[in-house]
């Protein structure tokens, strides 16, 4: 009886040795590089643990292959041998396989199939055979695992103990004292590895090494010896494989966003949570009336060992305390439940990281700790990851095919709504409250408060002098140039254009406004360390970005936005043309949102009391959503249909001088006898002008309004124009030139030149008058037997002294006097006495 224990190295023998071999057992051709190492006492076990790892034979192109389902490559040893005794020898020979079994998008499983073959030689007992499956007769076998020939030689996937035995069973042979058996699986202890797939094709090497250590004989025909026990250590050579590159990688579009996750194989059934989120509760694919539970908040992984990938957040979970999450977690070659579970935050769980992947039409979203796709279900209903265990044929699986959408918030019917509160002849008297129908019923998600649980409203309430221009709340979307993605799909602007975890920076982006009935446009301008320049083109990383409505639609609304930095965080919120940054260096993406004028109140009241200085306008409600976790912003706004404000009335603008706004507004209830106030005359009135001409019914002021007038419609705009009295006068030099000289309107010198003869007369003109001047005809005198010709400068001095250049053309913006000159001639520059 024997018993042998046996136990696996983790290091590459140093050397190959065999004492005193025998004969062989078997015809064993391939000797493929293993080695074998045998020595006694501690100073050699020390010295199989250093050396083990550092001697790898050759990769041998036999042995490599392609990694996917059903391809194997396999490496075996020539037998060892090992003596006990001068006529008694033990040998053993090993064989590893690894084949590829089942895949998914991300892993490779490999089985490791152990076989293994032994036999005995005893020459003191021909019929006593030295291995017993009954004896504790054990070996030890370890699979070692390297990538790209790693210097280190490997990691140990799994150590293995076997009982092996040469007494029984089939493919068992005898030849005299020698008894030994062909190669024998063991399944039972088979090696399991799952290899994660990377972004490039990686070979990966495995090495099955065995030891057997510490030797106990018994028996009449043995004898006893411990201490001389030598340990024994070889293996096969290493074997490779090939995985292929991974073949999936996330849309960089969907982070900040709340989607609905709709089923390609069952149309209009959606990935749902739970009515309330709670851990291990199961998701189902179910196609019930729209409510929250159907919408799923998408945040960008923030750990950078799962960067690229998403957390599905169910907005029902209020404090975001539960996530999406594949059951049990890992690689696994059995599906797996779809469930709900304790978030993990920013720490790494790759359970809760998922990949989408696809095109705006389709996408696949795979879990990062299986690469297993999520799966609809089937007739189950209940939402699983599967893999149909081989690469590439999830894309034509319908059941693993999704459209995901942004989820928009409005009315049940996408129409405006009413207010309620009382009317009175089609207005709504001063001071009382109006409200909003009831949110939960009135708008979508909602329905009831269990359809719209996990969301908060916002109440923006307008008021303007005429309606709301928009039956459709506007917005904007945007595309994204990022400096190591390139320009990203459209996102939208209210949730995020651009990336919060990406790798790269903002270098460029486009937006433009989508909705509502306003033209107009939205430029971007980005600044790169200083130096401004238009947004949609693609340049350097920005610092900052500015932006700026165009057009009527900025008459109505405003443009706000901010800037995040990569991991980072925002910036704050600012407006129209300011400069945004973030909290790094450079920024990555931005958030944008319109806000209308005449905001009077905004919040999460729905009601509003009517206040006095509002009557006469009207009243809009804009209500907008957002998830109570993060507070992600919904896109869609429902709009109320607009209320007029106490009685109706007329607003009555002064217009003077065709300025661009009105000098005096009031408001006046319709069908009152009107007079227009002092007090329009007083705001009309220009200072520097001597007198003013109004109020006319149209703008070119030839029609008067009758003061008394019964006022009807909504607005009555009057105009007038302030009155400049214009005076001509002489400049002091050409005075001095008439004092000093007798002058005359004609070259004959027959009519002499006065003051009175040469300056026009006086002259009144509307304010702003455009007065164009001509030259006035030469005087002559005579000088020295000699008639001289004086001529008029072209244009007008604003004062006696010619202190400026004179003007040939003039706005006239008051009461003025223009000064005239004459000159005498100049000869090579001097002037004629």
């Amino acid at each position: 009886m024997t018993r042998r224990a046996f136990i696996v190295g983790t290091a590459a023998m140093a050397g190959l040795m065999l004492w005193r071999p025998q004969v062989a057992f078997a015809d064993e051709p391939w000797w493929d590089g293993s080695f074998i190492f045998r020595g006694y006492g501690k100073w050699y076990e020390n010295q199989f643990w250093s050396a083990i790892g550092v001697v790898k034979s050759g990769n041998g192109g036999a042995q490599s292959g392609a990694l996917y389902t059903d391809r194997w490559v396999s490496a075996k040893t020539p037998w060892v041998e090992w003596d006990i005794s001068s006529n008694q020898y033990l040998r053993t020979a090993s064989k590893i396989t690894m084949r590829c079994d089942f895949t998914t998008e991300l892993y490779y499983h490999l089985t490791g199939v152990l076989e293994i073959a032994c036999g005995s030689y005893n020459g003191r007992n021909a019929s006593y055979n030295m291995w017993h499956a009954d004896s504790g007769d054990d070996t030890r076998f370890s699979l070692y695992h390297a990538v790209d020939d790693a210097p280190a030689g490997g990691r140990l996937e799994e150590s293995k103990v076997v009982a092996i035995d040469n007494e029984a069973g089939s493919g068992l042979h005898k030849d005299g004292a020698q008894i030994w058996t062909d190669y024998r699986r063991y399944p039972q202890n088979s090696y399991s590895v799952w290899i994660r797939r990377s972004s490039r094709a990686v070979k990966h090497s495995f090495q099955l090494r065995s030891w057997f250590w510490n030797y106990y004989y018994f028996g009449t025909d043995w004898y006893f010896d411990r201490a001389s026990d030598p340990p024994i250590g070889y293996s096969t050579k290493w074997i490779d494989q090939q995985s292929e590159r991974i073949s999936i990688a996330s849309n960089a579009t969907w982070g900040n966003r709340i989607v609905t996750v709709e089923s390609v194989a069952s149309k209009g059934k959606y990935l749902e949570s739970a009515d309330v989120a709670s851990k291990g509760a199961r998701c189902l694919v179910s196609s019930t009336v729209p409510a929250t539970k159907q919408h799923w908040i998408l945040l960008e992984n923030e750990n950078v060992d799962v960067a690229g990938t998403y957390r599905f957040v169910p907005v029902v979970s209020t404090d975001g305390a539960f996530q999406l999450d594949q059951s049990g977690g890992g690689p696994t070659m059995t599906a797996s439940a779809a469930q709900l579970w304790s978030a993990a935050g920013n720490k790494l769980n790759r359970a809760q990281s998922f990949w989408i992947h696809g095109s705006s039409s389709t996408q696949w979203v795979f879990a990062d700790c299986s690469g297993m796709a999520l799966d609809s279900g089937g007739s189950t209903g209940k939402a699983r990851f599967h893999s149909n265990g081989y690469p590439d044929k999830e894309w034509s699986n319908a059941a693993h095919k999704w459209r995901m959408s942004d989820a928009r918030f409005s009315t049940a019917d996408q129409r405006p709504f009413s207010l309620h509160g009382t009317v009175k002849d089609g207005y709504m008297p001063v001071g009382q409250s109006v409200t909003v129908p009831n949110p939960d019923s009135t708008f979508r998600p909602g329905g009831s408060t269990a359809r719209s649980r996990g969301i908060r409203r916002t109440f923006t309430w307008v008021v303007l002098d005429d309606e709301f221009a928009d039956e459709a709340f506007p917005e904007i979307v945007g595309s994204a140039y990022i400096s190591k993605a390139g320009w990203l799909e459209e996102q939208p602007g209210v949730n995020l254009v651009g990336t919060t975890q990406g790798s790269g920076a903002l270098a460029g982006v486009s937006l433009r406004i989508e909705g509502g009935s306003l033209q107009g446009t939205v430029s971007a301008r980005l600044s790169s360390n200083g130096a401004w320049r238009d947004g949609a083109t693609a340049g350097s990383a920005a610092n900052a970005v500015s932006l700026s409505l165009h057009g009527a639609i900025s008459q109505q609304y405003r443009v706000f936005y901010r800037a995040c930095s990569s991991r980072s965080g925002w910036g704050s919120w600012t407006s129209e043309g300011k400069s945004a940054s973030g909290p790094a260096r450079t920024i990555s993406g931005i958030q944008v949102r319109l806000e209308p004028k005449g905001i009077a109140q905004q919040g999460e009241a729905s009601s509003i009391t009517l206040d006095k200085a509002w009557s006469g306008k009207f009243l809009t409600c804009i209500v907008r959503a957002e998830t109570q976790h993060r507070g992600i912003p919904y896109r869609g706004a429902a709009l109320s249909y607009a209320v007029q404000v106490g009685k109706p009335v007329v607003l009555v603008s002064y217009v003077v001088d065709d300025d661009s706004s009105p000098c005096y507004e009031e408001r006046v209830e319709v069908g009152t006898s009107y007079s227009t106030p002092a007090a329009a005359l007083e705001a009309g009135r220009k200072q520097g002008c001597s007198d003013f001409d109004g109020w006319y019914v149209d703008k070119s002021c030839e029609m008067l309004f009758e003061d008394g007038s019964c006022l009807q419609g909504k607005r009555l705009t009057l105009y007038g124009r302030n009155i400049a009295t214009v005076e001509y006068a002489l400049t002091d030099d050409t005075k001095r030139l008439l004092e000093e000289r007798e002058c005359f309107v004609d070259e004959s010198m027959t009519q002499e030149a006065t003051a009175i003869w040469l300056v026009p007369a006086s002259e009144t003109v509307r304010y702003g008058t455009r007065l164009r001047f001509r030259r006035l005809p030469s005087m002559w005198y005579e000088d020295r037997g000699r008639t001289r010709e004086t001529t008029n400068v072209p244009g007008v001095f604003l004062d006696a002294g010619e202190s400026s250049a004179p003007a040939e053309t003039l706005k006239v913006t008051g009461d003025a006097t223009l000064y005239l000159a004459w000159r005498p001639p100049h000869y090579e520059g001097i002037a004629v006495s």
